[in-house]
């Protein structure tokens, strides 16, 4: 063949029979139906077709153009190149598509090859149409699901199971808040994560850097990772489950309460000081301030640059100075076959101690100054991202048509508490604010212009306030005609309503917002004419200054007279502005009001109606309490109410009322009718022996340490009168006993016991003389309670005249309380009832459960104290299994 003629053109397909052949890329059909084959990518099918067309439909499969597809061809070596090796292509046809498109490679009738019948030659091969008589069907495109992923769930568990090793991967690089989730998942990955502690050490590392403190010594990785990130109160038996700070040097996570039980102060262990002086360099301790606020680890010459107190006093670990003793008796102890320990092996002793506590110290240190300088680096980065924040929404105030100005927006709630968000501002963050900021604007910017018309015309304030503080200095001291009547009013109100209280239809958290509002309905029920007429001639007008008269006067007296609980709950209120879930802060009265003028005042709205004015004194918060009205509502709540963050005084809608539960009669005294054991273990007489061998039987119980005090002060009491009249003892403790009862409770690790206290005999002065004395207004630690006692009341009894402890019908309370069952029958171990109480157990009745919904089956037992049937329901038992507890920690040490 001559090598310049165009190569020969291969033989088209021709059709029998006249039809004309068409070369199809319709896809067979496919089964409809669950579970049959999907269709498959359709490909074009032909037996015998040109190279050119195959080059198009590679093309075309590949997503290439035909022109790069040909270029990058004549790249690939002859004998690789499938169009250079055979122009028979039928083994490269999809077989199933040639069937339904029928190729045939026959003569036609004429018997002219790439011709039809008629002699007509085939000049292009057209594609075969889907539907007759319509347009095309386009291949379907399957979109993505709109339905929800398949997470987790119980009745949607996992089907693969992670091999532990894929596991170990993924824990690497968590941060170890999600460690301490998966210990709590199931018992796999707990095991699997306390066995291989390098996973914790990773995950560390990858979180918070490799320049991350290690561990203290005597601490693992998981533990170290539970107090940087976990959260709740590490105490024996604690429910609280929201603190989060940690005492490095004790290293545990306590609550305040929980901090003062199992911490004393020196100044407490002077008796220890004098046996052992040396603890004081062997065991960890805290600094605190004067304030009793935490400082630091240990002792520092100079205050660090994160601390912001100056240290003042020293605390210990009760239960660090308790292992100290215990070892230090262990290695003094002389047996038979040992000799007297010499001071050079005992200063040797101490020596190492001292050097292995200065070095857990030093790795303390480090680590709580790293946290803490990265607390405070937080702490800025947030106070710069919300100074940003503010710059933004001003500048975007400034551009708006009026423009707000600064001083008007500072006024706006929803500025003030969009400024607050951590966050980075964006468009988005303005166009939310900015609805919300044109509700309120033309309050701001009103307020603006009073404000701007006083500050222009001194003369107006001054007489202002003249007139203002002759007013206050006519109502000084509760002398004028309308305080007289007002007070006779508030009398007979409160009166009616304590009577409420008293039969239980009211409860004690309702008191005083209740007579509030009963004297504000009475007094306005009056006509005019009955109305007592102020200095202008016109009926008299309350105004907030009666409500401050009314509470100093009346309602504070009246709560002196109530039990500390039911003064607590009446007491203390919330305010109406304070939304936060997070912070339940109560107040007084008039430290409420004082609050709101000072907190909420800022913004526009209605609180502030209470706004502070100069011509107000300064002594009262700047309130002007004789200018404002009384209104009906006033913006004080009950503990119970939910605060919805708006006050509307003149709201007429009906009081909620706490739900008032008709209390059990099973009050009694928890002590009549039981006496003390006459076991000999411990010895008879032994105080404080006694002490702790009845407090050791409350150890772990969730009971309070004040009645464990008082059980424990009881029985050895108790065991000492009986000792004294049997064999003549002396009956008086003596105060030496006073003096040696820290360092027993210590040394037989008894926490938490006498300590929180105030003293009896001074809580017994009048209100004048224990105004300023610490002793009846503030709890005390046993150290500092004995050095009052020998300093003021030494010749007093100090076993019954120092320690202001619970009535006996409060123990009895707190022993019938869910969850008491085993302290219950620790006390009935040490106070058994007897013969004649037993005698007097009866069938009790029903109803006087005052409950609907209780058992009938019932354990009698006889109320002493009332003389009347008072029982103790079954299911009772149940109760006292059934209380809270706080959820532990994953790992203990």
């Amino acid at each position: 063949m001559d090598p310049q003629l165009p190569p020969p053109v291969q033989p088209l397909p021709v059709a029998s029979g006249g039809r004309k052949l068409r070369v199809t890329n319709r896809m067979p059909k496919t089964p409809k139906g669950k579970g049959k084959q999907a269709a498959s990518i359709p490909e074009w099918s032909f037996d015998n077709c040109t190279p050119e067309s195959y080059r198009e439909q590679l093309a075309r499969k590949e997503k290439r153009s035909y022109d790069q597809f040909t270029q990058d061809e004549a790249n690939v070596p002859c004998e690789t190149n499938i169009f250079n090796q055979s122009p028979n292509l039928t083994d490269d046809c999809d077989k199933d598509s040639s069937k339904k498109a029928k190729m045939i490679n026959e003569p036609s009738e004429a018997g002219v090859p790439g011709t039809v019948s008629g002699g007509k030659k085939i000049t292009e091969v057209k594609p075969r149409k889907r539907n007759v008589g319509g347009r095309p069907r386009k291949n379907p495109v399957k979109e993505p699901s709109k339905k929800p992923l398949h997470f987790l769930r119980k009745n949607n568990p996992v089907k693969v199971e992670i091999c532990p090793d894929i596991w170990n991967c993924i824990f690497d690089v968590s941060p170890p808040e999600f460690l301490l989730q998966a210990c709590q998942t199931n018992i796999q990955l707990q095991t699997l994560l306390r066995r291989y502690q390098s996973i914790w050490k990773k995950s560390r590392t990858n979180t918070y850097g490799f320049d991350h403190p290690d561990p203290p010594p005597g601490l693992n990785e998981a533990q170290y990772a539970d107090l940087l990130t976990g959260v709740g109160c590490q105490g024996k038996g604690c429910p609280e489950k929201s603190t989060r700070k940690v005492y490095w040097a004790f290293q545990r996570r306590w609550c305040s309460t929980c901090l003062e039980t199992n911490t004393t102060k020196e100044t407490d262990l002077t008796n220890v000081l004098e046996k052992y002086p040396s603890f004081t360099d062997c065991i960890p301790k805290i600094t605190f301030d004067s304030w009793n606020r935490y400082c630091w680890v240990g002792e520092l010459s100079q205050k660090p640059g994160w601390a912001q107190n100056a240290g003042a006093h020293i605390r210990y670990s009760c239960l660090a100075l308790t292992n100290f003793i215990r070892d230090f008796d262990e290695f003094l102890a002389v047996g038979p076959s040992r000799n007297e320990i010499s001071e050079e092996e005992k200063d040797s002793w101490v020596d190492s101690r001292v050097e292995k506590n200065r070095v857990l110290v030093n790795q303390l240190q480090r680590i709580e100054a790293y946290v803490e300088t990265e607390k405070q680096r937080k702490k800025n980065q947030a106070a710069a991202i919300k100074a940003a924040r503010e710059v933004f929404f001003r500048e975007r105030a400034l551009k708006l048509h009026p423009p707000l100005s600064a001083e008007a927006l500072a006024m706006l709630k929803p500025y003030r508490a969009s400024v607050e968000i951590p966050k980075l501002p964006t468009e988005r963050s303005w166009d939310e604010l900015l609805p919300k900021l044109d509700k309120e604007r033309a309050g701001a910017e009103m307020r603006i212009v009073e404000e701007s018309k006083l500050a222009d015309n001194p003369d107006i304030e001054r007489r202002m306030s003249q007139e203002y503080r002759r007013i206050l200095e006519n109502r000084k001291q509760n002398t004028t005609s309308e305080q007289h009547f007002v007070l006779e009013l508030a009398e007979k109100v409160m009166n009616a309503v304590e009577v409420e209280v008293e039969s239980g239809s009211v409860a004690h958290v309702d008191f005083v917002p209740l007579v509030f509002r009963r004297i504000f309905e009475e007094y306005n029920s009056i006509h005019d004419t009955g109305k007592p007429g102020n200095y202008e001639g016109r009926p008299y007008r309350l105004v907030l200054d009666d409500a401050r008269m009314v509470y100093e006067t009346l309602i504070a007296k009246t709560l002196d007279r109530w039990n500390d609980k039911a003064k607590r709950a009446a007491k203390y209120l919330k305010c109406s502005g304070c939304k936060r879930k997070d912070s339940h802060r109560l107040h007084e009265f008039e430290p409420l009001i004082i609050h709101i003028g000072q907190r909420h005042t800022m913004n526009v709205g209605t609180l502030s109606y209470f706004h502070p004015q100069p011509m107000a004194a300064p002594d009262r918060g700047g309130i002007p309490w004789c200018r404002l009205k009384w209104p009906r509502n006033l913006p004080i709540l009950a503990s119970h109410r939910e605060v919805v963050g708006e006050w509307d005084p003149d709201d007429e809608a009906e009081y909620i009322h706490a739900p008032c539960v008709e209390p059990l009669k099973l009050t009694r005294d928890a002590f009549q009718g039981r006496a003390v054991t006459d076991g000999e273990n411990p010895p008879r007489g032994d105080f404080i022996e006694d002490v702790i061998h009845a407090a050791s039987l409350f150890d772990g119980m969730r009971i309070a340490p004040k009645f464990k005090t008082q059980v424990a002060l009881k029985f050895a009491l108790d065991r000492h009168n009986n000792a004294a009249k049997n064999f003549g003892a002396e009956s008086v403790v003596p105060v030496q006993v006073l003096k040696d009862l820290p360092t027993a409770l210590i040394r037989a690790g008894i926490l938490g016991l006498f300590h929180g206290f105030m003293c009896k005999t001074c809580c017994a002065d009048d209100a004048r003389e224990k105004r300023n004395n610490r002793f009846a207004n503030k709890k005390q630690s046993l150290g500092e309670m004995i050095k009052h006692f020998l300093a003021d009341h030494e010749h007093s009894s100090w076993s019954s005249d120092l320690f202001q402890l619970p009535s006996a019908e409060e123990l009895w309370e707190a022993l019938m309380k869910p969850g008491m069952k085993q302290a219950y029958q620790a006390f009935t171990s040490l106070f058994p009832e007897t013969e004649e109480v037993r005698d007097l157990a009866t069938e009790s009745s029903q109803a006087a459960l005052h409950g609907p919904n209780l058992v009938q089956t019932t354990r009698p037992v006889k109320n002493l104290h009332t003389q009347e049937h008072a029982m103790v329901p079954a299911w009772r038992d149940a109760l006292w299994t059934a209380g809270s507890s706080g959820q532990p920690s994953v790992f203990t040490s």
